[in-house]
C-alpha cells in the first residue's frame, strides 16, 4: 500500500479516457486567511438569507483557522464564534441540524472573499483522543477454538493496554459475537468502550453481502478504511 505524504499526487488516478483530477495531498489555505461565521435564525435553524451587503465582513463572527499536521496529512479547520443566536440554546438545546454561512478573507483581499451556505449536522458522540476501527474480520469463532482467549486478548491489548478510548468493531459473518459469546460482547459493548458492526457487507448490498460469503476478503480490499474514507 502507499500511503499519502506531503504534494503527494499520482497522475495515472484519474478515471476519465481524456482528463481528470484528484485532491492533492496536503493542500491547504493560504497563511493569514481569515474566517468567520454567520448563524441562522432560531438558534441556526433557519438557513441563513442573503444579504444585499454579503460583502461586509463585520455581519460575521470572528474565528480562526486551526490546523492539523502530521507526517501524512495536513488539515485546515475553521473555528468560529457562533454569536447571540446561540443564547437559545441554552432553553432549547442545539439544533439537530445547524445552518451557518462560513466566510472566508484572504490575505491579498481587502474585504470578504468568499461566503459559503453550510448545513451542519450535530455530532454527539464525544471528542476522543484516540480510538481504533478494524477492517472487516471473519472466522473469529474458529479462531477463538484454536486460541482460546485469543480475540478477548487483542480487545484488552487495544481497549486496556494501549489505552485507546473507543473500538469500533466490523465482522462480515456475525463471529465476534460467536467467539466472545454474548454475555462478554455485552458487557464491552455497555461500557461505552467498543462499538460493533456485525455482517458489514449486508449493510452495502445484497449482492456484495453474497460475494462476501464466498469470498470474505474482498470486504476488506473494499472497506472504506481502504480507500480514504476517514
Amino acid at each position: 500500500a502507499e500511503l499519502p505524504t506531503f504534494g503527494w499526487h499520482n497522475p495515472k488516478a484519474g478515471h476519465s479516457g481524456t482528463v481528470s483530477y484528484a485532491k492533492c495531498m496536503g493542500s491547504t489555505l493560504p497563511e493569514g486567511t481569515i474566517v468567520g461565521c454567520r448563524v441562522g435564525g432560531n438558534g441556526g435553524r433557519k438557513r441563513v438569507p442573503l444579504e444585499r451587503n454579503e460583502s461586509d465582513w463585520w455581519q460575521f463572527g470572528g474565528g480562526r483557522i486551526v490546523s492539523f499536521r502530521n507526517t501524512e496529512l495536513q488539515q485546515d479547520f475553521a473555528h468560529c464564534v457562533l454569536g447571540s443566536e446561540t443564547v437559545r440554546w441554552r432553553r432549547t438545546g442545539p439544533p439537530a441540524r445547524l445552518h451557518v454561512r462560513l466566510a472566508f478573507q484572504f490575505v491579498e483581499a481587502e474585504q470578504l472573499s468568499v461566503a459559503l451556505p453550510l448545513e451542519l449536522c450535530r455530532v454527539d458522540e464525544p471528542v476522543r483522543l484516540a480510538s481504533f476501527c478494524s477492517q472487516p474480520l471473519y472466522g473469529l469463532a474458529r479462531m477463538q477454538r484454536e486460541l482460546p482467549w485469543a480475540v478477548d486478548d487483542w480487545l484488552e491489548y487495544h481497549l486496556g493496554y494501549l489505552g485507546f478510548e473507543l473500538g469500533d468493531i466490523y465482522d462480515i459473518d456475525g463471529s465476534l459475537e460467536e467467539a466472545l459469546g454474548r454475555p462478554r460482547l455485552e458487557k464491552w459493548v455497555k461500557s461505552g468502550r467498543l462499538v460493533y458492526r456485525p455482517h458489514f457487507a449486508a449493510n452495502l448490498s445484497g449482492s456484495f453481502e453474497a460475494i462476501s460469503k464466498e469470498h470474505p476478503y474482498c470486504a476488506e480490499i473494499s472497506s472504506p478504511e481502504n480507500i480514504g474514507a476517514g
